[in-house]
């Protein structure tokens, strides 16, 4: 019995450590993740994706991620088509907790827009 309470701080320790190291890897991956060039990337972006990209002055992840989902439709040419590579590129990468609001987005994006025709 006293050998189990002995190694119960030691285990205890052990476990923290294994959380903390899991923590500070994915944690790491994100960081990574924040600092990756869009161009690095091998998602193979459209022309459009592309210029759009270099017209809003974005080059890397962190970029993308200071404007929100939302505002996105808001820049010229940024149509159905670029949400849909947008969000392809977001879910490819595996950054989708990065973006606030992704999931919301996501569902938004699949739904067809209601016309003023529809609603009389």
């Amino acid at each position: 019995m006293a050998k189990k309470t002995q190694d119960l701080p030691t285990q205890l320790r052990h476990l923290l450590y294994n959380c903390n190291s899991k923590e500070s890897d994915a944690m790491v991956h994100q960081a990574a993740k924040l600092q990756m060039q869009l161009s690095e990337s091998d998602f193979p972006f459209s022309k459009r994706m592309r210029n759009f990209f270099t017209y809003v002055g974005l080059s890397t992840v962190k970029d993308l991620t200071l404007i929100p989902l939302t505002t996105f439709v808001c820049f010229r040419g940024f149509k159905a088509q670029c949400q849909q590579e947008l969000l392809a590129f977001i879910e490819f990468e595996g950054i989708e907790d990065l973006f606030e609001g992704f999931s919301q987005w996501k569902n938004d994006a699949k739904q067809p827009p209601v016309s003023s025709r529809s609603r009389q």
